[in-house]
């Protein structure tokens, strides 16, 4: 129950320090991450992304998460090019 009221209060794509700021200490954040998982609760983005999908608040358009959570619509294809 504790995990799902945590869950509540935040967005539908969030990363590990999203529960450091709700008093989750890191060495519980992987714990409670998993938990979570296991539990239904989040499933994560991507093998290495850092992002999870809270299945609580999350939208049918999964797009629409991912685009809240990226600042101007910054991409791998719209990123400026690291100086040569």
């Amino acid at each position: 129950m504790k995990n799902f009221k945590r869950l509540m209060k935040l967005p539908a794509l969030i990363t590990a320090d999203d529960l450091l700021e709700l008093g989750v200490t890191r060495e519980n954040t992987r714990s409670t991450l998993l938990r979570c998982q296991q539990e239904g609760l989040l499933r994560r983005a991507g093998p290495r992304s850092g992002f999870y999908f809270n299945l609580l608040r999350a939208k049918p358009d999964v797009t629409q998460a991912i685009k809240a959570a990226i600042p101007n619509g910054t991409t791998a294809k719209t990123a400026p090019a690291a100086a040569e």
